[in-house]
């Protein structure tokens, strides 16, 4: 009918978008993982140091942590737990934003994952000094200008100019879980013909493998199991209680044409994963209370464990 086909063409809606390789969205504090993987594997933090967070990072220009008067003194594990921002204000100053992308192509972050669909996927895009230099006219600005060390600080906490496809962050949550080496993404592991004869056979396919400390990969860990798990969890409230250890990290995404998105990507189980995942709720909100419930869905379902009553947390997740 007109009616179906008119809602299915929906121009604000898109039903019709296949927004798992096609959407592009900021990927919020999800990005943190990768900063950490800088600051760690670049020298710059060990992954016991700490430091002080009283609410306002100050250096460059004064950003506030979500949660006012901050954190006091944090180190990297509980940083991820509680997503604060002025932590990875601080590593992503003093690790630099070379060091941060160099990690994020590694994780296939703003690069295509090579799965073989109609239409093609996105490369989504990881922003660059060299990039905001030749596309300073998208930017709005008359003449192109350097990156700024502000434009760092937000690229820390995964917002600004970068934006990447929900697939992209499945592959990226998958490469840390299962110690640094991407695979091409498939969905057909056989073609058999009508005679009963297999056609095509696929399997996994390496990508790339990122060489990636033990101690680096323990402590980024750690810290999303503490997302999900851990007293202070910005996801605790959907998954304290989960029979299988989970890994996870939550994020709330900018959205300039509406509420902001919601993200979890995570992994579990934490101590031998098993599946990786990615959720977006578009205009969603918060990740940890818009995007985690659905999250626990799906590893209630793959681990064959009774979904159980969630009721809402009193206090909504920051991230």
């Amino acid at each position: 009918p007109p009616d179906t086909w008119q809602a299915m063409n929906d121009p604000k809606w898109q039903p019709q978008l296949n927004r798992a390789i096609r959407g592009e969205y900021p990927p919020g504090s999800t990005f943190k993982m990768v900063v950490a993987t800088a600051g760690l594997e670049t020298g710059t933090i060990r992954p016991r140091d700490t430091i002080v967070d009283r609410g306002v990072y100050w250096r460059i220009e004064p950003k506030k942590c979500w949660k006012p008067g901050g954190h006091g003194v944090i180190s990297l594990t509980r940083a991820i737990e509680v997503s604060c921002n002025v932590y990875f204000y601080d590593l992503g100053y003093r690790t630099g934003i070379d060091a941060i992308n160099r990690y994020a192509e590694g994780y296939g972050l703003g690069r295509p994952t090579g799965i073989n669909l109609y239409p093609g996927e996105k490369t989504g895009l990881l922003a660059t000094p060299e990039w905001k230099l030749k596309n300073y006219k998208l930017l709005g600005l008359k003449k192109p200008e350097p990156w700024q060390p502000g434009e760092t600080l937000s690229a820390a906490i995964g917002q600004g100019f970068s934006s990447f496809t929900p697939l992209q962050m499945a592959n990226y949550v998958a490469t840390l879980a299962n110690g640094g080496t991407r695979y091409r993404p498939y969905l057909v592991s056989q073609v058999i013909g009508p005679d009963g004869k297999v056609k095509e056979t696929y399997g996994p396919e390496v990508m790339e493998k990122m060489d990636l400390k033990p101690s680096t990969l323990a402590a980024i860990k750690e810290g999303m199991h503490l997302v999900a798990q851990g007293p202070e969890g910005t996801a605790a409230a959907y998954f304290r209680n989960f029979p299988i250890p989970v890994a996870g990290k939550t994020g709330t995404a900018q959205n300039p044409h509406g509420a902001d998105h919601g993200w979890f990507v995570g992994f579990a189980p934490y101590d031998k994963p098993e599946i990786a995942v990615a959720v977006l709720v578009e205009q969603g909100g918060h990740g940890g209370s818009a995007a985690a419930p659905v999250a626990r869905r799906i590893f209630e379902t793959y681990f064959h464990v009774a979904p159980a009553r969630q009721n809402a947390p009193a206090t909504p997740s920051v991230d």
